[in-house]
């Protein structure tokens, strides 16, 4: 229920061109559940989620100077003690990318703390593939390149419309750190922020146009609803290679 009402509060607030948001569902027999969620209150908060701020976490690393940035984030949660109106927030995913940026050298620890940080999907080898393409870089202590090309139509299937949200996402994570680094170390902020843009119009104008059956990922598998409180110019060469190695 929690993420419905999110989901559908995100409607019409930001890049639209119309000046009320609406929600439906793509399936007729699911609009009652939409209705009835957004018709229930909200539960009360009885705890609050907590995260340290990376000057608790760099005076932590003092007292595990070999330990990595996954391993000492490991250890903060174990180690840590909250009372009765707080907990520590799932941190999984930022695990799962400081994992993959361990092999990436010339990162300081408050470097590794940012790029973790970052709007990613951990489950798209893509945008993965990117942030750890991104850290490299800076890494290495040259300028951070966009390195993608920009579609040239709308989607004409569910893959190409999948394509099109990942583009989008790792634009976006390019604008962030651009936002969260030095200046000049992502300078390419204005080009990334014009294709984002294109790209977010190709969504639109593929989700209008969309004809296509959608792929059969679900086919024979009942829709079931559940309430969760929990929270080369297209992607370079080596992106076979380093999706193998991120799935795993």
């Amino acid at each position: 229920m929690i993420q419905v009402k999110q989901i559908a509060g995100r409607a019409g607030r930001r890049g639209s061109r119309f000046p009320e948001g609406l929600t439906t569902t793509l399936h007729l027999e699911d609009l009652k559940y939409l209705i009835e969620c957004l018709k229930k209150p909200f539960d009360e908060v009885k705890k609050v989620g907590l995260f340290p701020f990376f000057e608790q976490v760099e005076l932590f690393a003092g007292q595990l100077p070999n330990a990595t940035f996954s391993e000492l984030l490991e250890k903060f949660g174990a180690n840590c003690r909250l009372d009765g109106s707080y907990f520590l927030c799932n941190h999984s995913n930022i695990k799962k990318i400081a994992n993959m940026l361990e092999k990436v050298s010339g990162l300081s620890l408050e470097d590794r703390f940012n790029f973790c940080f970052a709007p990613v999907n951990i489950r798209d080898p893509k945008a993965m593939y990117h942030l750890s393409r991104f850290a490299s870089s800076y890494g290495q202590s040259l300028p951070v390149n966009i390195a993608m090309g920009m579609p040239k139509c709308s989607a004409r299937n569910d893959s190409e419309l999948l394509d099109l949200e990942t583009r989008h996402q790792v634009l976006s994570t390019y604008m962030w750190l651009s936002n969260h680094f030095e200046k000049g170390t992502f300078p390419y902020f204005q080009k990334a922020e014009a294709m984002a843009a294109g790209v977010a119009e190709l969504l639109g104008e593929s989700l209008t146009k969309a004809c296509w059956k959608p792929e059969s990922r679900t086919v024979g598998k009942p829709r079931v609803h559940k309430d969760t409180d929990n929270n080369r110019e297209r992607w370079g060469k080596s992106l076979p290679e380093q999706q193998e190695k991120l799935a795993a």
